[in-house]
């Protein structure tokens, strides 16, 4: 029989992926072992079921042109993608790996944590912070742990927080010892002899926003991390709001002057994470407290764009811009009435940042002023920080029925996007961000990749790929990136990225020999996954993500968010999914599988060497 025919007669898998902006995949015909398969793009890897005995070996250009997938009904699955991705995860989680036990080998005193700083004979070797070591390095090995080493949760991290609560917090006068103050591990006591509420407010709220949320939103409520976040909170609000806002309401603060970048900063990450406990409690006293600093920052006298004379664009001065943006988010949804107040005076603070805050590149300067319309300073490593706030404004408000203002936001999306498509930019690559610190590295990377979860720009995906070789260039054979404590954020990002390229499929039995990759089918409604151990047999599980903004903390909306975590190829408890496992000559085995199942952990055990493929599909 024609062999034509008969190819057209038997259904061909393949492998292979086609990109925005790459070269259209070629098929070539390829005799192996006397059965014949189609490559894809020359990278030999095959997917097979017999087409026909043919008597020699040959190889032959078959057609350069997409539409012979068509003709054959054969997606274009690119294995290589899910295997390089599954490379890259490992080195992420391993590098994040080493990070945390550089760190955790400086623990010291009785109460056995670890300083700002890890250089013995400096002055914060001794000194826990809240706002820093607390805030960014210790949550991110929480994080690490929970990704690669459970009995380093389970132990070290666990007592880490239970030495944390024990130790450092301070007794504010009513005998209780909630909220925590700087401790002096060597001297074990407070650094300071009287508390300061000031200090101690900006420290909780940064402890809360930059670490604990970040914890929480990928473990969950059911944890001490949330716990301890949920406890400060309301202990800090129901009886240290000493402050009053220019509405005459009780508000915390972090500095006397009202003004005060501290204030803002403070203020920024509460309005950030009341509102995501206002959905994962439905408890309005948290709805409450952000509503009195929106009053305060959006119908008072402190606007940032119109009553401030300098507003910070980079960290430290930026939280308010997506805290104000996330609290309208919650009121929209809501139908609060305070929306309709509120959009008018956040979308002019949108305006003026946009308009007077960037470059020609269409990026952020750290410094703004904008009674005189002028930047200053380098670029600012939050770019996407920033943009967060505009996408989450997108978000909301793409489908009002005020066709100006869906015109508005589309602008705000297509200005975001011009922003990150223009990273790729030669200057852009190897950049000077924040004084060649991993720290800034981590934050401009962060940004990059929590935004490209929801608009995937196949140049954006070229300059984090690129940059994250630069970010890891920090690491020294030590395994810290720096000695300070935001090396934590280098672990963040890492962690980001890995997740990114399994996409959220994680496992609590990590190896630094195991390698899983994902990439997503070509119609982006499932996966490929591949495992391999390369050093030792193993038998463990992987766990698929869920959309946790939803079963974690009950958000009917995924807006990007400072810090968090994004969700990638996620499982919906309620649904089934169909599991292809394929083997080594073509042989598929199908299952249908509930949500539920894929959450709890597929099942694995592997020979050394040994690669497991599945495609997993909704249903």
């Amino acid at each position: 029989m024609n062999h034509l025919l008969l190819q057209l007669f038997f259904t061909i898998i393949l492998a292979g992926q086609s990109f925005a902006n790459e070269p259209l995949p070629f098929l070539q015909k390829v005799t192996l072992d006397r059965l014949t398969c189609y490559e894809v793009n020359g990278n030999n890897d095959y997917d097979w079921e017999i087409v026909e005995f043919l008597p020699r070996q040959e190889k032959e250009l078959v057609s350069p042109k997409v539409d012979q997938n068509k003709k054959l009904n054969v997606p274009p699955y690119n294995w290589e993608l899910a295997r390089k991705n599954g490379a890259l995860a490992n080195e992420g989680f391993e590098r994040s790996n080493r990070s945390m036990h550089a760190w955790e080998k400086h623990r010291h005193g009785e109460s056995l944590l670890y300083g700002d700083r890890i250089i013995e004979g400096d002055k914060f070797y001794d000194l826990w912070l809240p706002q820093n070591a607390a805030a960014d390095c210790y949550p991110f090995h929480v994080l690490t742990a929970a990704l690669t080493e459970q009995k380093m949760l389970t132990g070290e991290m666990t007592s880490m927080l239970n030495s944390e609560i024990e130790h450092t917090s301070r007794d504010l006068g009513d005998g209780k010892h909630i909220l925590p103050d700087v401790w002096n591990i060597a001297n074990h006591s407070f650094e300071s002899k009287e508390p300061d509420l000031f200090d101690i407010t900006f420290g909780v709220s940064e402890y809360c926003k930059d670490g604990l949320m970040p914890i929480s939103e990928w473990m969950g409520t059911n944890t001490a991390w949330y716990e301890r976040m949920v406890s400060m909170t309301d202990y800090m609000w129901e009886n240290h709001a000493i402050g009053k806002s220019d509405l005459g309401e009780d508000i915390i603060l972090a500095n006397k002057d009202l003004s005060s970048t501290h204030n803002v900063e403070a203020h920024g990450e509460q309005l950030q994470v009341l509102p995501r406990l206002y959905w994962a409690t439905g408890d309005n006293k948290y709805k409450e407290w952000a509503i009195r600093l929106g009053d305060h920052y959006l119908l008072g006298n402190h606007h940032p764009t119109e009553d401030f004379e300098y507003l910070r664009l980079r960290d430290h001065g930026n939280e308010i811009i997506s805290g104000l943006s996330e609290l309208y988010a919650m009121l929209s949804i809501l139908k609060h009435p305070k929306a309709e107040k509120y959009r008018a005076p956040l979308y002019r603070m949108l305006d003026k940042v946009l308009e007077a805050g960037r470059n020609e590149d269409g990026l952020f300067h750290d410094d703004l002023y904008p009674q005189e319309n002028k930047r200053s300073g380098r670029i600012a490593d939050n770019f996407g920080y920033v943009y967060n706030a505009f996408y989450i404004t997108y978000m909301i408000d793409r489908n009002s029925s005020d066709m100006s203002l869906r015109t508005k936001v589309e602008n705000y999306r297509r200005e975001m996007i011009r922003g990150l498509e223009n990273l790729d930019q030669e200057k852009y690559y190897n950049f000077n961000w924040e004084g060649q610190s991993s720290d800034g590295y981590a934050d401009a990377l962060e940004g990059a990749i929590n935004l490209y979860n929801r608009e995937p720009l196949s140049r954006v995906a070229k300059w984090i790929d690129s940059e994250m070789q630069v970010l890891w260039g920090f690491q020294g054979e030590n395994g810290y990136s720096q000695k300070i404590y935001p090396d934590g954020n280098f672990c963040r990002t890492s962690l980001m990225y890995s997740l990114w390229k399994t996409q959220g499929i994680h496992t609590k039995d990590w190896r630094n020999d195991l390698e899983f990759g994902a990439a997503k089918t070509p119609d982006g409604s499932g996966i490929l996954l591949t495992v391999v151990a390369k050093e030792n047999d193993w038998k463990g599980s992987l766990i698929f993500d869920q959309p946790r903004h939803q079963t974690y903390f009950n958000m009917p909306v995924d807006y990007p968010r400072i810090n968090s975590f994004s969700e990638w190829f996620t499982v919906d408890v309620n649904k089934e999914y169909m599991l292809i496992e394929l083997d080594n000559v073509g042989s598929q085995n199908k299952l249908i599988v509930k949500g539920t199942e894929l959450i709890n952990g597929l099942q694995l055990n592997l020979k050394t060497g040994e690669e497991k493929r599945f495609i997993i599909e909704k249903k």
